[in-house]
């Protein structure tokens, strides 16, 4: 199938995008550089979809320039075209971008287009006149050049991993969540069905007018990436009841659900969408809550396009603020019910096999388009990302109220993943005295560790965390399960503490988790009726065994060889507890013995105390 080429504005917004992203000074030519390419604002429907699909199609050209930057140079030079054509150095970047784009058309004609109320624009005619008259000599060095090297495509010019992503994100699948404030997952695949679309199991090939729902995401469905007919044959895109978007942020915002109560707001901080955005917000409206975005001043462009965004998808829980992450402080009045933040931050996009449209669409960092295009991130781009990352989830994890944070980015590399996860963790626990962070389960495996997923031909890589407050941990908690492993030997519970187990097992873990509270037990007075409290070593001992077993998986059943430390711990906790038990039992007996001889002595007394007095006879009596 023969390409068609792209409008005219595209190629000028390329070449733009390939001038402010290759290295100024290059073994060949000098590109000269211009203004930026400016953001779309946002406006009529119909005019900014236009304006944002011409704003990634120069995007994606130029970083397939970038790619092959010195094989089209070295054409240009075995051709002699700039000898011949005199091409000035303003032009040449847009002589780069419509080379390739001549290149990948078999240098076959391009029909001239323009875009909805734009004109042709001349210098695009120009260069694209110069190269067409010379295409016969352009073809025979490129030719040359594949023949020379023995390559079947260009394709394998590129690194490994970057020729593997640039054939892989042809068949990526496309990824939409559903507006479940307009209608259902299911009330959504029964339209799509009626519209023609057949639904399939989730590990079938997708390919033609059929439609998948995702493993991860429960309100996520899959189409083929040509999905044509889901654009032209549904009306489900038009009114935001299904909105395509990148599967990683729908995998951030579905981790996210299970740490939302009812009236806990939500905290969002980072590199993120309109669509992010709403995504967040519908799903904090199931619990009444409200999401605070941080980061967008007033004369934002991002700012104007969340309102239109949100007013659209129907989203009216969502307030904006102008300061930065690091700016919030604990004691702003808006965020006084704020319980869970997600850092979604800019990172290099190197998990994704299509980053392009993650950094359009997401506003990424532009200037990674030189260093993704050769498959490796330079420290000089790398460093500023890392220390921004690390700057955010540690201000984030200081907020006291907050119990649950979700980090996420597209990255392939530690640094930015694992290490700020633990750098922030560690920066945390230094700044202030509250329980500190654990990572735990991110809901789609039992282990309490990051989710990483590798891009493949069935989806996009990204990394995961999820970050919880540790509960309070109190005396009688530990002897709890202490002893519901046995580990007293039969010493007998308090009362209270009975009560307590026994509610926890008819109780269950709630389906919602809860903002910590403080253990009234540890600061309420004791109780005279209560026995003597336990031996305070008997304490020390089974608080150090439940932490240490706590930081630990749990252990394999017991095959005779018990660890040495397990042993030793147990050990401990048995002579203590039986030394325990045998002092009590001491101190009730005695206490016994005394409380019999004081009942006998008071039963005494008061016998005597109830004794008639001797009454007198009279006077007259006696002398009769």
């Amino acid at each position: 199938m023969t390409k068609r080429g792209f409008p005219d504005r595209v190629y000028e917004r390329a070449a733009d995008a390939f001038r402010a992203s290759c290295a100024e000074n290059t073994p060949v030519y000098r590109y000269a550089r211009q203004a930026p390419v400016p953001h779309p604002a946002a406006g009529d429907t119909g005019n900014e979809q236009h304006a944002r699909q011409n704003e990634l199609q120069a995007y994606e050209l130029a970083f397939n320039t970038l790619k092959f930057q010195a094989l089209l140079e070295d054409v240009l030079i075995d051709s002699c075209f700039q000898a011949t054509q005199q091409m000035p150095d303003d032009l040449m970047a847009l002589a780069m971008v419509m080379l390739y784009d001549l290149q990948d058309r078999k240098f076959q004609p391009r029909e001239p287009m323009t875009g909805e109320g734009e004109g042709p624009v001349e210098e695009v005619r120009l260069v694209e006149d110069s190269l067409f008259r010379f295409r016969t000599k352009l073809a025979a060095s490129l030719a040359r050049f594949r023949i020379k090297q023995d390559l079947v495509c260009i394709d394998d010019l590129l690194p490994k991993s970057v020729k593997e992503k640039h054939q892989r994100k042809h068949k990526l699948p496309t990824c939409a969540w559903v507006n479940t404030l307009k209608s259902s997952v299911d009330e959504v695949c029964v339209t799509l069905k009626t519209q023609g679309f057949v639904q399939v199991d989730p590990h079938t090939h997708l390919e033609g007018r059929v439609f998948c729902k995702d493993t991860h995401c429960p309100d996520v469905l899959l189409f083929p990436r040509q999905a044509r007919e889901l654009r032209d044959k549904t009306t489900l895109l038009l009114d935001r009841t299904l909105i395509i978007q990148e599967k990683s942020r729908s995998l951030a915002v579905c981790a996210l659900r299970p740490l939302l109560a009812k009236n806990t707001d939500i905290l969002l901080a980072g590199s993120f969408s309109a669509y992010t955005v709403a995504h967040v917000g519908v799903q904090a409206s199931f619990f009444s809550s409200h999401v605070y975005v941080c980061g967008l001043p007033a004369d934002s462009a991002l700012r104007e396009e969340l309102h239109v965004t949100l007013s659209r998808v129907g989203c009216k829980n969502v307030r904006v603020l102008s300061e930065q992450l690091a700016e919030l402080s604990e004691g702003d009045s808006r965020l006084q019910k704020v319980r869970v933040v997600l850092v979604l931050p800019r990172c290099t996009a190197s998990a994704l096999s299509d980053p392009i449209a993650h950094i359009i669409n997401e506003d990424g960092d532009r200037k990674l388009l030189q260093d993704l295009s050769q498959g490796a991130v330079s420290d000089a781009n790398l460093e500023p990302l890392i220390h921004k990352q690390i700057h955010d989830l540690s201000h984030a994890l200081t907020f006291p109220k907050v119990h649950g944070v979700v980090y996420c980015t597209c990255s392939v590399y530690a640094e930015e993943n694992e290490l700020v996860v633990k750098r922030a963790l560690k920066n945390a626990a230094a700044r202030t005295k509250l329980r500190p962070f654990r990572i735990v389960s991110t809901g789609w495996t039992d282990e309490e560790t990051f989710l990483s997923l590798q891009a493949s031909d069935t989806g996009e890589g990204c990394f995961l965390c999820v970050l919880k407050r540790e509960e309070a941990e109190t005396i009688q908690n530990i002897l709890a399960r202490a002893a519901a492993k046995g580990l007293l030997n039969g010493l007998a519970l308090h009362e209270k503490l009975k009560k307590t187990r026994t509610k926890d097992k008819q109780g269950g873990a709630p389906t919602t988790p809860l903002p910590p509270q403080p253990d009234p037990s540890l600061t309420s007075a004791p109780s005279v009726s209560e026995p003597l409290p336990v031996d305070p070593t008997l304490h020390e001992a089974a608080l150090g065994h439940a932490q240490h077993h706590s930081r630990r998986p749990s252990p394999a059943p017991n095959d005779g060889s018990a660890h040495p430390d397990h042993a030793s711990a147990a050990g401990l906790v048995e002579n203590r507890a039986s030394e325990a038990a045998h002092r009590r039992e001491k101190i009730r007996r005695r206490k016994s013995r005394a409380s019999r001889y004081g009942a006998k002595a008071k039963k005494r007394r008061t016998r005597s105390c109830r004794k008639k007095p001797h009454r007198a006879r009279p006077v007259e009596d006696a002398a009769a």
